[in-house]
């Protein structure tokens, strides 16, 4: 026998489908061919992990996970899907929130004190008379100076 019957026959070998005459014919073969040989055990540890894989048993939760993820994932992107379909939905919540964060901002700008380092600097009685004539409310230190000098 050859090596091409020897591939050509390994699943009736193993299935036990071959006369005695053939089987024996195959022995003989695989122990004066090494190349034989090693394919010859290759296939036969392919097929026992197929037969140990047939005989485990499938969890029976795995498909029930399996369609919950699914499902929440396309819940999630369907959720998504009418934000971005319709976006009238989302710009007066983003003007709302906008216009509530600025008046928030406004209410503490305004009612912050000064802090208590920080001492006020009394205003010459030059300064003050130039106020109320040209009815300004605040110079800067560059008018002051200025004022001062002439």
């Amino acid at each position: 026998m050859d090596c091409k019957e020897i591939r050509d026959n390994m699943f009736d070998f193993q299935d036990d489908a071959l006369s005695p005459e053939r089987k024996q014919a195959i022995f003989n073969h695989l122990d004066s061919c090494n190349e034989c040989a090693v394919i010859f055990r290759k296939f036969q540890s392919a097929l026992a992990t197929v037969d140990s894989d047939k005989a485990a048993e499938p969890n029976p939760f795995a498909s029930t996970r399996i369609l919950q993820h699914i499902e929440s994932h396309l819940e999630k992107r369907s959720r998504l899907m009418v934000m971005t379909k319709h976006p009238w939905v989302i710009r007066p919540v983003v003007v709302a929130l906008s216009l509530a964060i600025g008046v928030f901002i406004g209410i503490n700008r305004t009612h912050r004190t000064p802090a208590s380092g920080i001492q006020q600097v009394s205003e010459s009685p030059v300064i003050q008379s130039l106020k109320t004539e040209f009815f300004i409310t605040d110079f800067i230190d560059e008018d002051k100076s200025f004022t001062i000098d002439q």
